[in-house]
């Protein structure tokens, strides 16, 4: 008759490190399973953020090339349609005279005209500036004119006879100023003064000249990055 082992120590003892094994295997297992499931939802989670994002800026891109299609459709037809396309050069200095001398005080800024009507150097162009941007060359029997912020500015007429003239004016808002060009005869070179006339006269040499074809407004070039000498088109 064979004896009863399961009753003994090292039974007991064989079965309890056979249990810790198995329990051990099922919780690695277990702990594996696990962390597959998180990385997997991880993943899931990712590619679903990776996907809203790519929808976003797919969204945001078309919408961008409808807006610039849009745009370019609006400025091609503004460029056909624009009257002042379809005029001679000529007439559309005319239509630019016109606008210039119908402008009204702007309760904001200060309307500039510079005219010069005097027949001294007639056909020599004056560049003329202002603080640091150019605002044109000026011939005589022509203007000028620009529209600035109040305050102080500098106007400065260089002559290429002469040496340059400045004149510094503060300027209020809602005012029209008339600066004039004059022009003499010197011992050893000619000169050349600015000065402010009064409304009556200003509006009265204005009347009599016609825009420069250089004249610069609505944009404020850089004076040092702009022709130190006439075009030949001025």
């Amino acid at each position: 008759m064979k004896p009863d082992t399961t009753q003994s120590p090292l039974y007991f003892t064989k079965t309890r490190q056979s249990l810790r094994l198995f329990n051990y295997t099922v919780d690695s297992f277990r702990n594996t399973l696990a962390e597959e499931f998180i990385k997997s939802l991880a993943t899931n989670q990712i590619i679903k953020k990776m996907k809203k994002i790519s929808y976003i800026l797919f969204v945001t891109f078309f919408s961008f090339r409808l807006i610039a299609a849009g745009q370019m459709k609006i400025d091609s037809i503004q460029r056909v349609d624009s009257p002042l396309n379809a005029l001679s050069p000529k007439a559309l200095r005319k239509e630019k005279d016109s606008i210039a001398k119908s402008l009204t005080p702007m309760s904001d800024k200060a309307i500039v005209y510079i005219t010069r009507n005097h027949v001294g150097e007639w056909l020599i162009p004056y560049r003329m500036d202002c603080d640091s941007f150019q605002i044109g060359w000026i011939k005589a029997g022509t203007y000028l004119y620009t529209i600035l912020d109040p305050g102080d500015h500098v106007f400065i007429c260089t002559p290429p006879t002469t040496n340059e003239v400045r004149l510094k004016l503060n300027l209020e808002p809602g005012k029209i100023y008339y600066v004039d060009i004059t022009y003499g005869i010197g011992i050893i070179n000619t000169v050349v003064k600015m000065k402010i006339k009064d409304s009556e006269k200003g509006k009265k040499d204005l009347i009599a000249a016609d825009i420069s074809k250089s004249n610069q407004y609505p944009l404020f070039p850089k004076s040092k990055e702009v022709e130190k000498s006439p075009p030949d088109d001025k």
